[in-house]
């Protein structure tokens, strides 16, 4: 879905807008709770991850997904078992899919998830990790993982008054958070307010981290950084992080497709100032798509990145209990 997401969602201070639009979240939740209630849930033999998030894009479901992928392809290789990756085909969501298909070369996309699973069983596969699904109630889950980012829960209320798909009660229904953060601390009282909903949630802290090698070849450069992803924030901070000199930073709305004027403009200021244009893996990912072989794609460069788990060890380990069981 391309969103550019109010900046209300994200403030606690009291707003007309929110206001005006609570009742409609109210609604919101009423169609939620309808839905779960009369969904019929399938159970498969393939034994699924399923990741997902309450708060609205942004929250690194897909590099979750990439990295919980070739983890269980390694633990499921010695035991001639196959692991794949499922994402409902969304035309918006392209870069997402050929990122995938890129680093891992195994995934199922169909227009309906149960479909996949179907398909991921006739095919000899045995475990599917599902990118994004929580809220389909019409397949079962062996493991739910729900992922959040630094904005953690917004305003607290749902969509539209509020950036969350369900309310933070259905906490209580998952199994694994995981907080994508630029933060090294724990956020304490999250983790409070989760496990007083939750006391068996396990919960633990991922971050982005980007290629050494890239990150040498900008040091020193100036840099037009431009985004157009769930929570660009995150990326603008990886690259201040990591000593770069972003003089420009450019926000679209989450999916957003570029088109070739904007993209040349930006070139032309870029030029004129000295700067590097550069934006994230998965906007470029779009890009090859919507301009294969455009010399636009050799003006723009982006930076590779990988999710580092804190505690990784522990957090696989409490999967595979969850799965095995």
């Amino acid at each position: 879905m391309t969103l550019l997401k109010p900046k209300f969602w994200d403030s606690n201070e009291k707003n007309l807008y929110k206001l005006l639009l609570l009742p409609f979240s109210h609604l919101f939740n009423l169609i939620v709770m309808i839905k779960k209630f009369f969904s019929k849930t399938k159970k498969f033999s393939i034994k699924t991850i399923c990741v997902g998030n309450i708060y609205i894009g942004g929250t690194g479901k897909t590099p979750l997904c990439i990295d919980l992928l070739k983890e269980f392809k390694e633990e499921l290789k010695n035991n001639a078992l196959e692991a794949v990756i499922i994402k409902k085909d969304y035309k918006d969501q392209i870069d997402e899919i050929d990122l995938i298909k890129r680093s891992t070369g195994s995934i199922i996309v169909e227009k309906n998830r149960v479909r996949a699973l179907n398909r991921a069983e006739r095919e000899g596969y045995k475990l599917a990790i599902i990118d994004d699904g929580l809220q389909d109630y019409s397949f079962f889950k062996n493991v739910k993982i729900v992922c959040f980012n630094d904005k953690l829960i917004g305003n607290g209320s749902t969509l539209p008054a509020g950036p969350l798909r369900e309310n933070i009660s259905s906490i209580k229904d998952y199994d694994i958070v995981i907080i994508n953060t630029s933060e090294i601390n724990s956020n304490t009282d999250f983790e409070k307010k989760l496990k007083f909903i939750n006391p068996e949630i396990d919960i633990f802290y991922s971050f982005y981290k980007p290629d050494k090698k890239k990150i040498i070849d900008f040091e020193g450069k100036r840099i037009s950084a431009f985004a157009g992803i769930g929570n660009p924030e995150n990326f603008f901070e990886m690259l201040e992080r990591n000593h770069l000199k972003v003089e420009k930073k450019s926000i679209f709305p989450d999916h957003f497709n570029y088109n070739s004027d904007q993209l040349q403009n930006m070139i032309k200021s870029a030029q004129s100032r000295d700067q590097k244009l550069l934006t994230t893996e998965k906007d470029y990912s779009r890009l090859q798509n919507l301009f294969p072989g455009s010399f636009i794609l050799k003006e723009i460069d982006f930076i590779p990145i990988e999710l580092e788990i804190k505690d990784k060890k522990k957090f696989f380990k409490k999967i595979k209990e969850k799965i095995y069981l």
